[in-house]
């Protein structure tokens, strides 16, 4: 809807993708269609109003990338660290279930576009705010943005101490970040 309503009002089109939004929607979804578009046209004024914020590339440069990156999936290990913080185990055991094959390491993909000062990396889930932080921190550009559920749609991503750290006071078990599950 906000594409819509972007490209309606400027006739300049848009790539729109909502982040992290920790599976937040608008509080009144049930209202079907009427409702999506009153919350498209909220955030589409929005985004009309931040575009003037804009500046000029004046040597305009644009160059992407893309790299694979091995992850690997959580096991039932992994799962048994994860502090409950008063919920049941059966939370545990339901999650691991859309695990598709529990210690395998697979390959993913990172998409970076850089236009002028800006860099965009399309990472294949959503990152913990450290990893983006870092991903920011050590970025060479003025603005750097990071697109989550780009590439793929593989859950949260972690570091190990994300699960590990709260538990026990031992180091994590590995230095790569670790997928939840599909």
């Amino acid at each position: 809807m906000v594409r819509a309503i972007v490209k309606e009002s400027t006739g300049c089109p848009l790539c729109y993708i909502t982040g992290a939004a920790g599976d937040n929607h608008p509080k009144a979804s049930e209202g079907g269609f009427a409702e999506t578009r009153r919350v498209g046209q909220v955030l589409a004024t929005e985004t009309i109003r931040r575009s003037y914020d804009g500046f000029h590339v004046t040597e305009p440069s644009i160059c992407n990338a893309d790299a694979l990156y091995p992850l690997r999936y959580r096991t039932w290990e992994d799962f048994q660290r994860i502090p409950l913080k008063g919920m049941h185990a059966g939370v545990l055991t339901e999650n691991y279930k859309r695990v598709e094959s529990p210690g395998a390491e697979i390959d993913v993909e990172f998409s970076l576009l850089a236009i002028g000062p800006v860099l965009f990396i399309g990472v294949p889930g959503e990152m913990l705010a450290e990893l983006g932080s870092v991903l920011k921190w050590f970025s060479p550009f003025k603005r750097t943005y990071i697109m989550y559920q780009a590439t793929e749609s593989l859950d949260y991503i972690a570091h190990p101490n994300a699960f590990c750290g709260a538990v026990s006071r031992s180091p994590a078990p590995s230095c790569r970040p670790i997928l939840s599950g599909r």
